[in-house]
């Protein structure tokens, strides 16, 4: 559907450059191909913009980070529920750990969910749940949820 409207409005300009140019003196064909190109790629980028928005109306993708894990975590796969749902539940690699050593925050899950707010958990895999954090899932936009274990709870923070 984009590549159609691709074409159809570069088949516009073009008609219209045609007709433009007759009636133009200057023949500078090169500049006024850039000139289009330049356009069709604007209407493409708003395009996009405006499908980007429809197809998230609603919903929200999320990205769990992990800054700083449960040791607990290095023997067993890292489980993350939201609203009670497993969403994800993995191993965190040796490179992830010395990511993680270094002060850096490693990427444990990506999740799509209605925009609003949303019980998040993240512990050990089979571990009991409790203690889930209330965390907010903006409209049309990518957050990230990135915890940070702490004595006995996990620390949650959005950006």
């Amino acid at each position: 559907m984009r590549r159609f409207w691709t074409l159809a409005v570069a088949a516009v300009l073009l008609l219209g450059a045609g007709a433009a140019r007759a009636a133009d003196p200057v023949d500078d064909y090169d500049a006024r191909l850039e000139e289009i190109a330049r356009e069709v790629e604007a209407i493409r980028k708003d395009l996009e913009a405006v499908a980007r928005e429809v197809a998230w109306a609603g919903m929200a993708q999320a990205f769990v980070f992990v800054e700083r894990p449960d040791p607990a975590w290095k023997d067993r796969p890292v489980e993350v529920r939201v609203d009670g749902a497993r969403v994800a539940v993995r191993r965190l690699l040796p490179e992830e750990w010395e990511l993680l050593e270094k002060g850096l925050a490693v990427e444990v899950a990506r999740v799509w969910v209605a925009a609003g707010e949303h019980e998040v958990w993240i512990g050990a895999a089979g571990g009991e749940p409790d203690g889930a954090a209330r965390l907010e899932a903006p409209a049309a936009r990518p957050s990230a949820w990135v915890a940070a274990a702490g004595e006995g709870e996990v620390e949650w923070r959005v950006e």
